[in-house]
């Protein structure tokens, strides 16, 4: 339940437990890139892993790619900064309806150009299919930044693949924490 904290082991994004909807089926603190409020993307208050509300994805018959985002170190949504040459875990959980059918969901770090930090590392592709039905299923990775750290980044959740049409899945607890050094 940590948000914008900059300390080891401490989520640096903000409202990335979906908690907060200020305005109905919109999360507060991300931008929607791609994708409806109220019709593709809405605020679920049944389906949660923790707390008491999740994001809800919803297939639609144009094979929407729904997309949203979080930027660093910007006011409104996430005033955390990245640092250099330092290890980042990324840790969140999905839940499909058990009759999706189609779809691969994309959490990833990426620069102001679109590209994904740390030589595409920063990434990681669930393809739903292979998540059991109806149970929320965890999912990380790690990434590191580069010394050379980009003028703007930021935190995306996006489909590359459809979800199956008006089929539903759910995410929750996204978290962002920067990983302490380890030495020899």
């Amino acid at each position: 339940s940590y948000n914008q904290q900059r300390g080891l082991g401490r989520n640096g994004l903000n409202n990335s437990d979906f908690e907060d909807f200020s305005t109905t089926d919109t999360p507060d603190k991300w931008a929607i890139v791609v994708g409806a409020a109220g019709t593709t993307i809405k605020e679920e208050g049944t389906t949660v892993h923790r707390g008491s509300k999740s994001l809800e994805l919803v297939g639609d018959a144009g094979g929407t790619l729904m997309h949203i985002s979080q930027s660093f170190n910007t006011s409104g949504q996430t005033t955390t900064k990245l640092y250099p040459e330092t290890r980042y875990c990324v840790s969140f959980w999905t839940y499909r309806a058990a009759d999706v059918a189609a779809g691969v969901l994309r959490v990833s770090v990426k620069d102001g150009d679109a590209a994904i930090l740390d030589s595409g590392s920063a990434a990681l592709s669930v393809t739903l299919t292979s998540d059991a039905g109806g149970a929320w299923v965890h999912h990380s990775f790690s990434f590191s930044t580069p010394l050379d750290l980009p003028d703007a980044a930021a935190f995306h959740i996006e489909l590359t693949t459809a979800i199956t049409n008006t089929k539903l899945v759910h995410i929750d607890g996204v978290q962002m924490f920067r990983m302490a050094h380890l030495t020899n």
